[in-house]
């Protein structure tokens, strides 16, 4: 059977392949064809072939600049800035001005020398801010503003090391809350930490171009000229700018029922009065440009939105063309307001899609934070869980399904790109993807998939966690979604809706929720349905047997202040359990409605687990016992038979290489993981297959092979217990699930001949570490308190 699904894929495929390439409207260079996926993505550039995202992004216009040069006290050119909480210190300086902070307490928010801007900002003018200084290697430099309608906003960069100095550069285009007059605007060249720096010079600047998070290129010049993932409000697709008039260019070849698609978009709202614009797709005919599509976005100053633009060109099947993709002041019309003059055009993510028989199976990704397998209702779990049980009866369930990691972006990584930690580099949830290692997304789009993703927490948007590139579209953190991911299925909804206009390209999408992640919060009118409808009740808050002891979550106000039961913490976590399969069944709904289901590919996985008391760790995914590093994984394949659970012991790793196969395209050429359809007939080799794990930061490593599960504490003590419960370096765990599940006996002492050989295994796997090597992303304070509040502290588990 599988064979056969697979030889099929492939075979359909065939029909149409052709080398991917793509090029401008200039006469020369190849044309971009027919992929395995169905779907051509379009490359558009400006008539000389250039980018045009390159050439935007080398317009950048000097609005005023201030360099502090003097000794000591004596400033130079510092007029409109004053220091606050920051003092010159005399004969420090070399060619700055050294600062010192007044006073350091960051109790009463005393804990930055910072420098003032006085006066009015126009955002619309400025949309650079740099500062240049000396600082302690590895410091951060912090941004915060104040609009004059109250609205506050705050941005972290990362220094540059110069010759003489470090410079810090804020890109504030396409920042949410920097438009408007600014009114207040603070600059702490130190971030945290000790206040001690030299201030060079800053500088305001306007660029006219911003690149938006991991465009295909970083110099917006070789391989594909788009912009990055560029949108409003999170809506984010791949985007290729262009100034208003300035037209770009592309090549293709039409196959059967052969439809351009794109949608549209304006960099900025145009002011009422102001010209409207009109958008269109034409392509070259005997007599000139022929216009196939047109779309009149008028300046109304209203909500800017993604606004599709289709073309049939059927009629010119098999033959190859050249298309032209514009955006114009509409004819007749006065020209673009003064202010709206630096407006942009945006076209994102345009594809040539073939009819029906050109296309390939869709993939639907469903990734859940911190959920057990015993939440579930098909691995023995008691909360209602129908929608994930449904698709165990009609899928394959892996009842042995190991983690890569603890944490959820080190494990997200895992996922999309078949490595473990040591490999991709990736070990916290503060780190950024290497550029160099490839993604599963990144794969597909180039095979001929439109690829798509959505996520409910901020350390996986994609310019934080580096997992934006190959993604056509990406869906940023709504309002309220880390509470509650209806938020993200219901903004989703949108490009869902859209799918079939844009010529129901073969997709593959990543929807991530976060709901079952502390504070365990499920809204409450679920609890009284769970209530109403399957007589399950909360049990008492209070107990006077087990209790939990005092943490951060049973402090005044946190989600557990007053409850001493562990009963009726593990009754809030499952309801958030359920309440996330009630989610995923409006997902399924609102897909299969736009007939998005139909012959697509389904896995379903949790990033890690939680544990609820197990081993006296509490409410966390700490340590590596079972509880967290065990978790649910559902394939569904169309075509292979269902109902079907394998005992084998699998790893999240590897889910890149068993779609790849399955859709027969390029394999990740680093992926470790192995095909989950060799475990459908196991032989040896996989019954006795040895599955890894590690903890974020790398703290601890471990493995499960044939009932012995097995971890240990590596380069340093382990604190994430908190300080009262340090774990040694070196600290060995060995358990014997077959006889011992709960994994409560450690056996390191008893079986100690084993735990060495053991910890020779994981030292030498630990230090096998791969060439990729992540960076670390600096975060605002606000971001810093938006992380403790979901519970987590400077460990980052």
């Amino acid at each position: 059977m599988r064979a056969e699904v697979h030889d099929g894929v492939r075979a359909a495929s065939l029909r149409w392949i052709v080398p991917l390439a793509v090029a401008a409207c200039s006469g020369q260079g190849p044309v971009a064809g027919p992929s395995i996926g169905g779907v051509v993505h379009l490359d558009l550039r400006l008539a000389d072939g250039a980018s045009a995202a390159g050439a935007l992004a080398r317009r950048r216009e000097r609005v005023r600049s201030w360099t502090a040069r003097g000794v000591g006290s004596r400033a130079v050119d510092l007029d409109a800035w004053e220091f606050h909480n920051a003092y010159l210190a005399d004969g420090v300086g070399t060619t700055g001005l050294a600062v010192r902070a007044k006073a350091y307490d960051p109790s009463h928010g005393l804990d930055q020398a910072r420098v003032h801007y006085v006066g009015t900002i126009d955002a619309a003018r400025v949309n650079v801010i740099e500062v240049d200084a000396v600082v302690i290697p590895g410091s951060f430099c912090g941004l915060s503003w104040r609009r004059q309608d109250g609205t506050r906003g705050a941005a972290v960069a990362n220094y540059a090391s110069g010759a003489d100095f470090s410079s810090a550069r804020f890109l504030l285009a396409a920042h949410p809350q920097w438009s408007g007059a600014i009114d207040s605007l603070r600059i702490a060249p130190v971030q945290s930490g000790p206040q001690s720096y030299e201030l060079e010079s800053i500088r305001f600047a306007f660029d006219t171009f911003q690149a938006g998070p991991q465009p295909s290129s970083e110099d917006g010049v070789s391989t594909h000229g788009d912009g990055g993932l560029l949108g409003y409000g999170g809506d984010e697709r791949r985007t290729w700018p262009s100034r208003i008039g300035e037209a770009l260019f592309a090549r293709a070849r039409i196959p059967p029922g052969g439809r351009v698609a794109v949608e549209t978009a304006i960099s900025t709202a145009l002011h009422a009065g102001s010209a409207s614009i009109r958008f269109t797709i034409e392509v070259r005919g005997a007599q000139g440009w022929e216009t196939r599509a047109s779309l009149l976005r008028a300046a109304d100053g209203g909500e800017r939105a993604w606004v599709p633009l289709v073309a049939d060109l059927s009629d010119r099947q098999g033959q190859a063309v050249e298309l032209r993709f514009l955006a114009a002041v509409d004819a007749g019309e006065a020209k673009l307001e003064q202010r709206d003059s630096g407006a942009l055009a945006y076209f994102g993510a345009p594809i040539l899609v073939g009819g029906p028989a050109e296309r390939g199976p869709s993939v639907l990704l469903i990734t859940l934070d911190t959920t057990r397998i015993d939440a579930i209702g098909a691995y023995g779990g008691r909360m209602p869980t129908p929608v994930i049980d449904r698709l165990a009866d009609e899928g394959i369930l892996f009842e042995r399904a190991y983690t890569a990691s603890n944490t959820t972006l080190p494990s997200h990584v895992s996922i999309l790109t078949g490595l473990d930690v040591r490999a991709h580099g990736v070990v916290n949830n503060r780190s950024n993807l290497d550029a160099r290692v490839e993604t599963l997304a990144e794969v597909l789009r180039r095979a001929g998939w439109y690829t798509a993703a959505a996520v409910s927490v901020h350390h996986l948007e994609a310019g934080r966690s580096g997992l934006g590139a190959g993604f056509d579209y990406f869906l940023e953190v709504q309002p309220g979604a880390e509470a509650d991911g209806a938020a993200t299925v219901s903004a989703l909804t949108k490009w869902i809706d859209a799918w079939p206009t844009l010529g129901r390209p073969p997709f593959f999408l990543w929807v991530h929720l976060f709901d079952p992640h502390t504070p365990y919060r499920p809204p409450k009118w679920f609890v009284e349905q769970l209530r109403r409808d399957h007589e399950l009740a909360a049990p008492p808050r209070s107990s006077s047997s087990a209790t939990i002891p005092p943490s951060r979550y049973t402090r005044e106000g946190e989600f557990l202040a007053g409850v001493s039961n562990p009963a009726h913490a593990e009754f809030l976590y499952g309801a958030g359990v359920a309440y996330t399969d009630r989610i995923v069944g409006g997902l399924l709904a609102r897909l299969r409605a736009n007939g998005m289901l139909a012959g697509t590919a389904i896995v379903l996985v949790a990033d890690h687990g939680e544990a609820l008391g197990d081993q006296d760790v509490w409410f966390s995914h700490a340590m590596l016992y079972p509880p967290v590093v065990r978790v649910p994984l559902l394939l569904y394949l169309p075509g292979i038979e269902g109902g079907r659970r394998v005992s084998v012991p699998v790893s999240t790793t590897d889910i890149a290489t068993t779609l790849t196969r399955w859709l027969g395209v390029d394999e990740l050429p680093a992926a470790g993981g192995w095909d989950l359809l060799d475990t459908l007939e196991p032989d040896e080799r996989a019954t006795g297959r040895r599955v890894w794990f590690a903890h974020s930061e790398l703290d601890q490593a471990g493995f499960w092979e044939d009932g012995l599960h097995y971890f240990e504490t590596l380069h340093r003590d382990y604190a994430h217990l908190g300080r009262q419960r340090v774990i040694a370096l070196g600290t060995r765990f060995l358990f014997r699930d077959s006889v011992d599940p709960e994994c409560a006996r450690n056996l390191a002492e008893e079986e100690r001949e084993v735990a060495t050989a053991c910890s020779l295994d994981v030292r030498r796997w630990d230090e096998r570490r791969g060439g990729a090597e992540s960076t670390e992303e600096p975060r605002t304070q606000a971001e810093l308190r938006r992380l403790e509040a979901l519970g987590y502290g400077g460990d980052d588990e």
